[in-house]
């Protein structure tokens, strides 16, 4: 096994637990990077060992340690989802690639439940995947970069059209201009 696929295995639980907090914080306002995690029952601050990825969960058997709350499968299944990103984008590529494909599908895995849970694609996620996927492509093979950023803009001019039409014809969203940045990163 390659150094860089042995360590993006050991730290991709602790990424999807950061994934959790981002998904739970984002699109609530909240600050992700600022404040401790607690309890959303007890609001007990949790300790350095309640937040081991995996392992506190099932040693507290899926309950907080200070009051006892059900806690639900949720960031159990958030710390088993980002692994199996990166292990099945190590099945496929190597090297900086598989950095690149990583942070992109645990990008993806964090709109999708986000997305799931509140119809949302907040642009601090969806926006910089633009730049971050010219900039591979880019790097991949420069003389197609202008064909990728067209693809990007008509990406994003169609899911834009599409909704406007919708908009127009209903009278209310369909389609939100969330959409229409992610299909300008895939272009």
């Amino acid at each position: 096994m390659e150094l860089e696929v042995l360590v993006i295995a050991v730290a991709a639980p602790f990424v999807g637990s950061f994934l959790g907090v981002v998904i739970e914080r984002l699109p609530a306002g909240h600050p992700i990077l600022l404040g401790r995690s607690a309890c959303d029952a007890c609001g007990a601050t949790l300790g350095v060992l309640d937040l081991v990825p995996l392992v506190s969960w099932f040693w507290q058997r899926g309950r907080c340690a200070y009051c006892q709350a059900h806690l639900g499968a949720f960031y159990p299944v958030i710390e088993l989802a980002a692994p199996a990103v990166a292990l099945s984008a190590a099945w496929l590529i190597t090297g900086w690639l598989l950095v690149a494909s990583c942070l992109l599908g645990w990008t993806l895995l964090c709109l999708a439940m986000i997305d799931h849970r509140h119809l949302l694609l907040p642009d601090i996620l969806t926006l910089p995947l633009i730049p971050a996927g010219l900039a591979v492509a880019c790097a991949i093979d420069p003389a197609l970069l202008p064909a990728h950023v067209l693809g990007a803009l008509a990406g994003f001019a169609a899911f834009a059209l599409i909704g406007t039409v919708y908009r127009r014809l209903h009278g209310r969203h369909g389609l939100g201009l969330g959409d229409a940045k992610l299909l300008a990163a895939a272009g």
